[in-house]
């Protein structure tokens, strides 16, 4: 998640279509690097994206396709890098191999997307100096429940905000294009990962794009006051296959929650990710809880539902 300087608008009003900028930034980007697109959301002073790592891509690809898609986002001023040149690339592995590492990082991409608008719109404006808030903020997102909270947090941006009433309103963001994609009777928009695909499709219990779509609708409808409906008496189908805590799953999209910490998920993923960075802990910074996965409790910090308070 990175902001605008001074969270000004800079993304509103009379320059939506730098929003257009980002979006086709973004798309390049999904081609080039090694990362699948899970979800995003363009606001007028804020930008969020969700995307995976592919490691394994990055590894398989031959020095020719490392030089050749860093062509693609460095491209020469004069013309296209011919054969020859892109062999004189790939022969230097020094080169080869911290490109292919460049080609793997959320740094490289949100640095590459924030200075392409960032320069665009100052000379738009005739402006100088910072366009956004300083370095973007990173969450790793560590279990399959996070994930999926994330990706509707982001994809239901523009409701809690009020720029929209439906998702498929929701202009500039990865819910209104796999809307559109699955009227259009297509598995996913094409620069976006392929849900059923590659997402969840190795989990035990593969969750669908039509179960994602109906769960952002439904959760829609519970945290806008001005969408149609009302409250179901159920939470839907996925989040109680999920085992969501009735009672944090709401407060968690409709706070700042999902922009708190630097970690998400479980006990004992948390657990596993603090052995990695060489920590003692990882905290549990959001509200949003889970039912054990081996004794089917609820944790001890959990309210019930009926103990949750209104709104």
């Amino acid at each position: 998640m990175s902001r605008c300087v001074r969270r000004i608008h800079l993304l509103g009003g009379s320059t939506q279509h730098r929003k257009k900028w980002i979006e086709q930034q973004l798309r390049v980007c999904a081609e080039v690097f090694c990362v699948d697109v899970l979800s995003f959301a363009i606001m007028d002073n804020h930008i969020h994206f969700v995307v995976k790592l592919q490691p394994q891509q990055a590894e398989q690809l031959d020095p020719t396709e490392v030089a050749l898609r860093w062509s693609r986002l460095f491209p020469s001023p004069v013309n296209e890098l011919d054969a020859r040149s892109l062999a004189i690339f790939a022969a230097n592995d020094v080169w080869i191999e911290e490109r292919r590492a460049r080609l793997l990082s959320p740094s490289w991409l949100m640095k590459i997307i924030k200075e392409r608008v960032a320069r665009r719109a100052n000379r738009e404006d005739d402006m100088h100096g910072a366009f956004w808030e300083g370095r973007f903020k990173s969450i790793r997102l560590l279990d399959r429940s996070a994930l999926l909270a994330c990706m509707a947090y982001v994809d239901l941006n523009p409701i809690r905000a009020g720029a929209a009433t439906t998702p498929e309103k929701s202009n500039f963001t990865s819910v209104q294009h796999r809307l559109r994609a699955r009227y259009e009777q297509k598995n996913s928009a094409p620069w976006l990962a392929n849900f059923d695909a590659t997402v969840f499709s190795h989990m035990d219990s593969p969750i669908l794009l039509d179960d994602y779509l109906q769960m952002v609708e439904t959760s829609g409808r519970m945290i806008h006051p001005r969408s149609k409906g009302v409250i179901p008496e159920k939470i839907p189908p996925l989040v109680e296959r999920l085992a969501l805590h009735k009672a944090s799953w709401i407060p968690f999209l409709t706070s700042s929650s999902a922009s708190r910490g630097t970690a998400i998920g479980e006990a004992n993923c948390r657990a596993r990710e603090a052995i990695r960075r060489g920590a003692k802990w990882v905290s549990n910074m959001c509200t949003l809880r889970f039912k054990s996965q081996t004794t089917q409790n609820w944790d001890d910090e959990a309210l019930s539902f009926e103990d949750a308070p209104n709104g």
